[in-house]
């Protein structure tokens, strides 16, 4: 990606977080960016290719943050650790992205379902269980079902972190990450490993 594109992108974000996906024009994301808006068209055909784009930027990056991390380390519960935390991290370093990726892409998600955007999303599904099955052969998770599992975890941290978007408290952020974590710890890892 080109610092062109970065550029557009992270007008885009800005704009969409704080006027909105549906009230955001491209000429608006290219005032912003100091750019011409035909600059952007060379790029994304439209507002819809442009919330894509920033989607599959934001998710790829946290792909590769993960699996750097999970390169140095076998055991599954620590994998399950690292995948909730860099997660976690990142969303509420990218708070904005955050709420763009779960409202106005989440819009969209619901409309293109095998859109290739969500190749990302489906290749973190994919490796949290496979995290989760590989603990479970060790003897180390014991749960019902890795199908939905996982989804259910994704479900339990992103909640936290919207709840912390919408009604902001006088928690850092970093306060916000250490509370999520003590409850995955306390909730979510205590309830599936062995030998409680």
């Amino acid at each position: 990606m080109n610092e062109t594109q970065k550029k557009i992108l992270k007008s885009a974000i800005t704009l969409f977080s704080t006027v909105g996906f549906f009230d955001t024009s491209m000429k608006d994301i290219a005032n912003n960016a100091k750019i011409a808006v035909g600059t952007i068209y060379l790029y994304y055909k439209s507002k819809e290719e442009l919330l894509g784009g920033i989607y599959k930027y934001s998710s790829a990056i946290v792909l590769k943050r993960i699996k750097l991390k999970l390169k140095k380390v076998s055991d599954p519960l620590e994998m399950l650790r690292i995948i909730v935390t860099e997660s976690i991290d990142l969303s509420l370093k990218n708070l904005d992205v955050f709420m763009i990726l779960f409202v106005d892409h989440k819009k969209m998600a619901i409309k293109n379902e095998n859109n290739s955007t969500f190749n990302n999303i489906n290749e973190y599904i994919k490796l949290g269980k496979s995290i989760l099955i590989k603990g479970k052969e060790d003897g180390i998770f014991d749960f019902p079902d890795h199908e939905n599992f996982f989804s259910g975890i994704m479900g339990f941290w992103s909640s936290i972190i919207l709840r912390a978007v919408l009604t902001p408290s006088k928690l850092t952020n970093k306060q916000i990450k250490e509370e999520t974590l003590n409850l995955f710890e306390n909730t979510i890892i205590k309830g599936i490993r062995c030998n409680k």
